[in-house]
């Protein structure tokens, strides 16, 4: 038997205690979700950051309106 740590709704650290294969198994699925996590970070940004740093995007249509009618 293994102790594996979850936390209860109220976010309290609690210890259960499992078989060998339940821990595996969950260590397995957490390595999981952190590379899912780690890869979503360094992979993505946000365009709150963008905007942060001071950078903009060009705005290539300023007269949104104007395209709108000449499309139509």
């Amino acid at each position: 038997m293994k102790e594996i740590y979850l936390k209860d709704e109220y976010g309290n650290r609690v210890t259960v205690e499992v078989t060998d294969e339940v821990a595996t198994e969950y260590r397995k699925c957490l390595r999981e979700e952190w590379n899912n996590e780690a890869n979503a970070n360094n992979h993505s940004v946000s365009l709150e950051s963008v905007m942060e740093l001071g950078l903009d995007f060009a705005d290539e249509q300023p007269n949104a309106e104007g395209c709108l009618i000449a499309n139509s």
